[in-house]
């Protein structure tokens, strides 16, 4: 947002904000007074923070000119709450205690676990900020839920009715002492539909430890909480239980451990259930041995021991236990072994539908160990049989046969591929190789056509990149990368309807987000028949870009094949947003990364979410894991704070170092490097060994990972767009034509 769109905004904050509280109606009324601020062109903005760089606040002359107020707003919207008290410390009293500013110092609070401060300030805040009274309640309800008075905050999360309101009501009964009401409301929580596990886990270890005489249900808790909790916690309610899990619960908890990776202590698990009463079998135990073995990812050669006993032992599984231990060969990088292992599956369980599954990988192995020519005979038999149950047999075949070097008959399996394709991408990137067939087998003009057709109309895919690069290694003419624009930009004004106006101007701008989400509608009805643009507009004054991204998907598509120089700038601004711009330029220049490589892997890997944490753990803008976020800060010789991974600027920070590093072990080659950040970088350095010499197509066609081969194109997409919008077509990355 324009800095000086701020000062604006807060000169008048007193007058528009008093306004701006008054009741829906008044203040939509009085709209053109308070939000005289917020009125913006579709046109580019300037990034507020483009001439001051992440860390760099209070440091440089452009800092140390900042009035007080602008420095508040700032650290608000950079989310440094530790500096928010400070700065409000330097504002003139008037300014200090107005409204707005007082809530931005209560979530300041609130961040900083203060929760004192944050009732001191909202006190009866919504009287004066009505537009907001929703909010303000709930952020008192927090702060009383750990200050105090517990009772209150308890009463409203009970009345909210979610799951996790209701653990959050549960709390504060605990604290406030009526453990009744605690109960109910932990009750409440359990039995809701669709709860989170780790709501439930919560709820349960809260009702054990409440004083009642269920001890039904305390069995119960101790017995949920021991075969789903975290170990601690399994073991404090395995106290509880006096140990006395059967056998089969051991093998539940040993399978809920396996799934997280702790195989340690899953196997741990396995040997409790062997020397416990239940109903758990020696084959039960075997398969429980192999299945922790198999998803520690690492000790895949014990795995495939341990899946060769259970199969020795016979029994309905047999079958599966024999391809299970190849796979886990397979894994271990030990294709021979595995190739043999899957034949053994192939010939004595041929009537097994493993014996299909054994046939594929066969065909797979002899591809990735260059018998191309055995490997397109076993896929063409395979294709025959109609048996595989795989669906990338087609394109295994296709590479198969392109590899042995029968051009004629990949580019016949390459065209049917495209045919056959779900998604334009991916019909792009089989024209490409049918294309790149096509020349290898000297027919040059066909070649050029398809490359060229590529290129006009999937605009900046993968394909495109790919094609445009052998349209300049044939010699052939190049093809723009967009077509010119129908017509020049019409420029719109979109005004921040209150409250959103000032929750803005103070620099709340998630909370801003949040609120313009409820009043979407209001927006687009002042701007008739330009109701997405307008909204587009709108999320675009906030240094956020989660709900723009998302209404991006109303815009018309079509206009991101015209030149973003004209009409189609705001498709490709909302589309394309860039928010922390200031961060990520200062990552991207200090750390000597691509143009658009964070925003493309940001855009990829949670949709502009700063909050959001995968199943995975991986948390933020860039889906950082903690432990790989703490190395790379330790590599660094920085500070590490988990807590740090949801604020914006630590995030690009640390997950630009990461893709850094991933760039110096992968020789700054954004393709691998997109690979790496997806599957992990051993397995990229593997797939680059064995891939050393081939086309770059044939590469991404062979990642064995289906998420991987998509999120690669993508991030690569991703990024030539935004050096296109930013840079200009000459940025646009050459793709590396061979690996």
């Amino acid at each position: 947002m324009r800095r000086t769109a701020i000062a604006l905004g807060v000169l008048g904050l007193a007058a528009a904000l008093a306004a701006g509280c008054k009741s829906p109606r008044t203040a939509e009324a009085d709209a053109d007074a308070t939000n005289a601020s917020s009125a913006v062109s579709a046109s580019p903005r300037p990034s507020l923070d483009a001439d001051v760089l992440p860390g760099d606040a209070g440091t440089s002359d452009a800092a140390e000119a900042r009035s007080p107020r602008e420095v508040l707003h700032d650290d608000v919207r950079r989310a440094r709450w530790e500096n928010v008290e400070t700065d409000a410390a330097r504002l003139p009293p008037n300014e200090r205690d107005a409204p707005i500013v007082r809530l931005a110092r209560a979530r300041a609070a609130l961040e900083r676990n203060d929760g004192k401060l944050a009732v001191s300030l909202l006190g009866k805040l919504e009287d004066e900020l009505p537009l907001l009274e929703a909010r303000v309640k709930r952020m008192r309800r927090a702060a009383m839920a750990e200050v105090g008075p517990y009772e209150v905050a308890a009463e409203g999360y009970f009345a909210e009715g979610t799951p996790k309101a209701y653990l959050s009501a549960a709390r504060a009964y605990e604290r406030a002492g009526n453990a009744a009401r605690a109960r109910l409301a932990c009750d409440r929580a359990i039995q809701a539909d669709k709860k989170p596990k780790s709501v439930e886990l919560e709820a349960r270890k809260l009702r054990l430890e409440l004083p009642h005489d269920d001890t039904a249900t305390d069995r119960d808790d101790a017995r949920w909480i021991a075969v789903n909790g975290p170990t601690k916690d399994a073991e404090r309610a395995l106290q509880k239980l006096g140990h006395a899990l059967p056998s089969e619960d051991w093998l539940r908890r040993a399978h809920v451990l396996a799934e997280a990776g702790d195989v340690d202590e899953a196997l741990k698990c396995v040997e409790r259930a062997a020397s416990s009463k239940g109903r758990a079998t020696a084959d039960d135990l075997c398969h429980a041995k192999a299945e922790a073995l198999y998803k520690s990812r690492s000790r895949y050669v014990e795995a495939s021991q341990a899946y060769t006993t259970c199969e020795r032992r016979g029994g309905p599984k047999a079958a599966e236990d024999a391809f299970l231990s190849a796979r886990a060969l397979s894994r271990a990088d030990k294709d021979r072994e595995a190739q043999t292992a899957m034949k053994r599956v192939r010939d004595h369980y041929a009537k097994s539908p493993f014996a299909a599954q054994a046939k594929f990988h066969i065909a797979r192995i002899a591809y990735f160990h260059g018998d191309y020519k055995e490997a397109s005979t076993a896929f063409d038999e395979l294709t025959s049989s109609r048996d595989h149950g795989e669906r990338d047999v087609p394109r295994y075949r296709a590479l198969s046969h392109f590899m042995a070097k029968d051009y004629a008959g990949a580019r016949r399996l390459f065209e049917a591929l495209a045919d056959s394709a779900d998604e334009s991408r991916n019909r792009a990137r089989y024209i490409d190789l049918a294309a790149l067939a096509a020349l290898r087998d000297g027919d040059r003009t066909h070649a050029v056509a398809r490359w060229s057709e590529v290129v006009r109309t999937h605009t900046l895919t993968f394909a495109a990149l790919v094609a445009q690069g052998r349209l300049d290694e044939a010699k052939a003419p190049a093809v723009p990368w967009t077509e010119p624009s129908a017509s020049p930009a019409v420029p719109i004004v979109v005004k921040l309807p209150a409250p959103v106006d000032a929750l803005h101007a103070v620099g709340l701008d998630d909370d801003a987000e949040e609120e313009l989400r409820t009043r979407e509608a209001f927006v687009e009805g002042e701007s008739a028949g330009r109701g997405v643009e307008a909204l587009c507009a709108a999320y675009g004054q906030l240094e956020r870009a989660k709900r723009r991204h998302q209404i991006a998907l109303r815009a018309p598509q079509s206009m991101l094949s015209e030149s973003p120089e004209g009409r189609a700038r705001w498709v490709w601004d909302c589309a394309f947003p860039r928010p922390y711009a200031g961060a990520v330029t200062d990552a991207e220049s200090s750390l000597g990364l691509p143009v658009g490589l964070v925003f493309g892997v940001m855009r990829q890997e949670s949709g502009f979410d700063a909050e959001v944490v995968s199943p995975a753990r991986a948390v933020g803008l860039l889906q950082l894991l903690p432990e790989t976020a703490k190395a790379v800060a330790e590599r660094a010789g920085t500070p590490f704070d988990p807590a740090e991974l949801t604020r914006p600027e630590a995030n690009v920070r640390l997950g630009a170092r990461y893709l850094r590093e991933l760039s110096d072990k992968l020789d700054a080659d954004p393709l691998r490097v997109a690979a790496a950040y997806n599957a992990g970088p051993d397995a990229v350095v593997k797939w680059h060994a064995r891939s050393a010499g081939v086309d770059v197509e044939v590469f991404v066609e062979s990642i064995p990972y289906g998420e991987t081969r998509g999120y690669v194109v993508r991030v690569l997409e991703n990024m030539a767009r935004y050096a296109l919008l930013t840079k200009g077509a000459a940025a646009v990355p050459r793709v590396k034509l061979t690996l």
